[in-house]
């Protein structure tokens, strides 16, 4: 007869030896982690920078950190393999228990244009490892997780950002072509708080925050509307208004009005009035020979609220650019047009007034460079920055100015003093807008990363 106990005892070695083998790994990792090998914490110096194409974000409220990479990144359907091997060592419970390696290991296949986008679990200071192929070859490549770049829900696509400096948040307007949202991120801890709700908002797409009151008006440009929001209690819309189509808005000096850039028709700018939610048309834009515009395309006011003036961009019928300043009557609705100023640029990106409406900074996507002007005489300085810059800030406390560079996921610093990149900052994929505002006292600035759904503050 068969001994039935020695032939179990035979079964279970195998076994034994390899939860054995897994303690003894499990240990050592833990060993590692303790001696800074494995474990959380800073990355060491000498980590690779992120690749360009691909973007971490910071953990979520759950501890997900979000990887994403753009189009052509990886081979079309091909695998792709995320691990986040600092998880794996946290503790040794995890590792026996449940299956951590299992939730830091993820593989998934990437979309038909070599893109994707994936959760994975992990903290601030982890480096990702990202396995994939390309152009036929096996690449690995590391990404360390950030402080400072909170994902945004993803059912949508975020357009434009504003400041309440009242509340300490950030305000990220977004639609998914069918309803409009407004993201809310808490800058004193960097966290997504919550939407706002904009149901039929198809076209939600610009937004504007007055610093003084916290009123935010949101651009439908699809419905050609004005959406008027309160943030007591949460967020709610206070009334839709309807406007003439536009392009573009900027809160006014004085704290009860907003100005909306038009598309269609003339005259160029509308003058919202958030007491009565009401809209006037107030301006025009015309060259120095009297041709008007086929529309305005940006509008900015006179950042520190010295003087009620904006600046206006617009679209000629030839084809040109113009840049024409308007002067406000004290928050009624009348605007007067006070320069006109012929631009030489490829295609303007973002316009930031500044120094008491004495100077403006003006994006040209395509030239890759900023124009600082003197508006009294349309003079302007030319400082080269990144590829493809968008939105642009001034923050005068530092006397330094920053802008987006779409193309290569960028930030450029520039001194204000000598009009100099003094700085380039990575953000995340596809950054288009950015602001400041002046949050407990402290100047904070924060960028839309439109190509991985996320935001950076800096």
């Amino acid at each position: 007869m068969f001994d039935l106990s020695e032939k179990k005892d035979n079964n279970d070695r195998p076994k034994m030896k390899k939860i054995l083998i897994q303690i003894l790994f499990a240990i050592f990792l833990a060993a590692l982690a303790a001696c800074g090998g494995a474990g959380g914490g800073t990355p060491s110096a000498d980590i690779p920078a992120p690749v360009s194409h691909l973007s971490a974000s910071s953990p979520d409220s759950n501890g997900l950190v979000r990887i994403t990479a753009e189009a052509g990144f990886t081979d079309g359907g091909s695998t792709v393999i995320i691990s986040n091997p600092n998880a794996v060592s946290r503790t040794l419970w995890d590792f026996l228990i449940r299956s951590a390696y299992a939730h830091a290991t993820h593989t998934i296949s990437s979309n038909a244009d070599g893109s994707f986008q994936e959760e994975i679990e992990g903290a601030i200071g982890d480096v990702l490892t990202i396995t994939y192929t390309v152009d036929g070859v096996e690449e690995t490549t590391d990404s360390t997780v950030p402080a400072n770049t909170p994902p945004l829900p993803t059912t949508s696509d975020i357009q434009d950002v504003s400041i309440d400096p009242n509340t300490g948040v950030a305000l990220i307007v977004a639609n998914n072509g069918v309803d409009g949202f407004v993201h809310v991120v808490d800058l004193s801890d960097m966290s997504y708080e919550s939407t706002i709700d904009l149901p039929g908002a198809s076209g939600a797409s610009r937004i504007a925050t007055d610093p003084t009151t916290g009123e935010t008006i949101v651009l439908d440009t699809e419905n050609i509307t004005a959406i008027h929001l309160t943030l007591d209690g949460g967020g709610s819309v206070v009334s839709v208004t309807d406007i003439v189509s536009s392009s573009d808005l900027t809160a006014g000096p004085s704290g009860d009005y907003v100005l909306i850039s038009h598309t269609d028709p003339t005259p160029a700018l509308s003058f919202f009035d958030l007491t009565s939610d009401s809209a006037t048309a107030v301006g025009d834009s015309e060259a120095e020979d009297g041709t008007d515009q086929e529309s305005a395309l940006f509008v900015a006011g006179d950042s520190d609220g010295t003087n009620d003036m904006a600046a206006v961009v617009s679209l000629m019928t030839d084809s040109s650019y113009l840049l024409t300043t308007h002067d406000i009557d004290d928050g009624v609705p009348s605007i007067v047009q006070d320069g006109a100023l012929p631009l030489d640029i490829g295609s303007p990106g973002g316009l930031f007034v500044f120094s008491a409406g004495t100077e403006a900074l003006l994006t040209d996507s395509d030239g890759d460079q900023v124009l600082r002007i003197l508006l009294a005489d349309g003079s302007a300085t030319t400082i080269v920055v990144g590829d493809n810059p968008r939105g642009v800030v001034v923050d005068e406390t530092a006397l330094t100015a920053a802008c987006v560079n779409n193309a290569d996921r960028s930030v450029s610093t520039i001194s204000l003093s000598d009009n100099t990149v003094t700085a380039t900052t990575e953000v995340g994929l596809s950054p288009t807008e950015i602001a400041v505002g002046d949050v407990a006292g402290t100047p904070t600035i924060i960028v839309i990363n439109t190509g991985d759904e996320t935001v950076t503050i800096l």
